[in-house]
């Protein structure tokens, strides 16, 4: 091959970045020794790393351990895997954000949404922007809509054990002789939520090092929303709302423990058993695709290839094991 010229079509070369080892990429002396040993020159290496640029993730957002094996296809599978599989943590913001406007709602009608709680609400809402823009913008339109209406769906669907969660809040509240207890018990059920989405977020991205070695957790920075629960329990304090960290740094109204009330924490299980639930998630999915004609195309598209692909490969097995032949 002639070394000023380049053969492969943008799929061939697409193949051949997939099979390049990671570890190529960390150490120059390795990847001298690569290139060679599978007979490339400078300009097919150079053709090579400037694909691996436009076509894989970010390198310098993934961390990796010394002793990983993995392709770069192999890494862009986990990749995009945990991209669609992310929607675990999109549900937890949205629920935490919704949570957090009944707050601001509330304190609107009250006239308390004024001076510096305004301000800290503010600051917590620039970083909502922050993870909510970017991401309509590089979606699609009509799979932004069924993304939005599968979350709305669930939220309705979650609504019952949300309002049994506040119910048990403020009434234990009550019996503790607080004030402002509407108020008060709205923040809680919010800083709930919040700790839920932090650690689900942390235990999304150690489920996948822990799968792959890679850490890819500073790809989905902004979907973190630690720092907007900061900012929203600032604004609790400017209420006069004493809040306190938990061992792992998260907020809490200060001398409120959920677990020393038995139906507070039984009515929080149920809310959990519920967010987990995949069959309630499933239906919340499938009612938001029936509602955008174009997704539902597409989807019910998807599954007859799907279909066909079972088909077709439960034929290609049995033609290996009776030497039929295939009917096209």
């Amino acid at each position: 091959m002639n070394s000023e010229e380049i053969k492969w079509s943008e799929e061939e070369l697409l193949e051949i970045v997939r099979e390049v080892p990671l570890s190529v990429l960390k150490d120059n002396s390795k990847m001298e020794s690569w290139y060679k040993e599978n007979g490339y020159n400078k300009v097919e290496l150079a053709a090579i790393l400037t694909m691996v640029a436009t076509s894989m993730p970010d390198f310098r957002l993934i961390s990796v351990k010394p002793d990983t094996e993995l392709t770069l296809g192999e890494l862009r599978d986990f990749y995009e895997r945990a991209q669609v599989q992310f929607i675990i943590i999109h549900r937890c913001n949205f629920l935490l954000h919704e949570l957090m406007i009944e707050v601001y709602d509330l304190l609107e009608k009250e006239k308390r949404l004024r001076f510096m709680v305004k301000k800290n609400s503010q600051k917590a809402e620039c970083i909502w922007d922050g993870y909510e823009n970017p991401r309509q913008k590089n979606t699609p339109k009509e799979a932004w809509f069924t993304l939005q209406d599968h979350l709305i769906i669930t939220k309705d669907i979650l609504q019952p054990r949300l309002d049994k969660v506040y119910e048990t809040i403020r009434d234990y509240m009550i019996r503790l002789g607080w004030r402002d207890i509407e108020v008060k018990a709205r923040i809680e059920v919010a800083f709930l939520l919040g700790k839920v989405a932090r650690h689900s977020f942390r235990a999304f991205f150690k489920e996948f090092k822990d799968a792959s070695g890679a850490d890819f957790s500073k790809c989905f920075e902004s979907s973190d929303l630690h720092q907007m629960v900061k900012y929203f329990a600032m604004m609790a304090e400017s209420l006069g709302i004493k809040t306190e960290a938990d061992k792992f740094g998260l907020p809490d109204i200060k001398g409120f423990d959920c677990d020393a009330n038995v139906r507070v924490k039984w009515a929080w299980i149920d809310f959990i058993k519920d967010l987990q639930d995949n069959d309630l998630m499933e239906e919340s999915a499938l009612r938001a695709i029936n509602l955008n004609p174009k997704i539902k195309a597409d989807y019910e598209r998807q599954l007859a290839e799907d279909a066909q692909k079972q088909l077709d490969d439960g034929l290609d097995k049995l033609s290996e094991k009776f030497k039929v032949t295939k009917q096209k």
